[in-house]
């Protein structure tokens, strides 16, 4: 039933992670449209768990009108999830992020920085609008969960893992380590 529930919500989520990911992305190219941020951070953290197992950023995924994001970390731009640990690097002007603060980055690997960094180089081609139009047109994971207008549909982790090709013993290893993983450190948090 755990196993279950962890595969449907999501890998557990890191806010530090989170934070240095975002952090990464605003460091070397300023102030950026959330939307904008929101999908890098998504297709980025795609990448990294196709190449190693592991995602950059843990939590909920869902699809949204305008593409998929991590819904933890746009309920930390938006303000809704009353994080002050968020607000103490990042600023918002009206839909705009603004990193006030460096958080650093030794929570990520070179491999998860690197990607993050060529992700954010690649989305420069398109306008934020087409980035989102993008991400409907090329991930199978937002297509199988695309919502009605106006309301979310959550994308489901084994829906990402078969959208990126792994094998369902692939997708059942990949999920059973990240659980065991996720509880450990549950467990050296209490």
């Amino acid at each position: 039933w755990e196993r279950e529930m962890t595969i449907a919500r999501g890998f557990r989520f890191d806010a530090e992670r989170a934070i240095q990911a975002a952090a990464v992305v605003l460091r070397d190219r300023g102030p950026m449209d959330r939307m904008r941020l929101l999908k890098i951070l998504y297709i980025a953290s795609r990448k990294v768990l196709q190449e190693t197992g592991k995602p950059i950023l843990g939590g909920r995924a869902s699809a949204l009108e305008n593409g998929p994001l991590h819904s933890e970390v746009y309920d930390q731009i938006k303000g809704d999830a009353n994080d002050a640990q968020w607000r103490k690097f990042f600023r918002n002007i009206g839909h705009t992020v603004t990193l006030e603060d460096d958080p650093g980055r030794l929570d990520l690997s070179p491999l998860e920085i690197e990607t993050l960094n060529q992700t954010a180089d690649w989305a420069e081609q398109f306008e934020t609008f087409e980035l989102s139009r993008w991400t409907h047109d090329n991930l199978p994971d937002y297509q199988k969960n695309e919502p009605p207008p106006g309301s979310p549909n959550p994308i489901s982790v084994n829906d990402i893992l078969e959208a990126l090709e792994f094998s369902p013993q692939e997708s059942a290893d990949v999920i059973a380590e990240q659980s065991a993983h996720d509880t450990f450190v549950a467990s050296m948090e209490k």
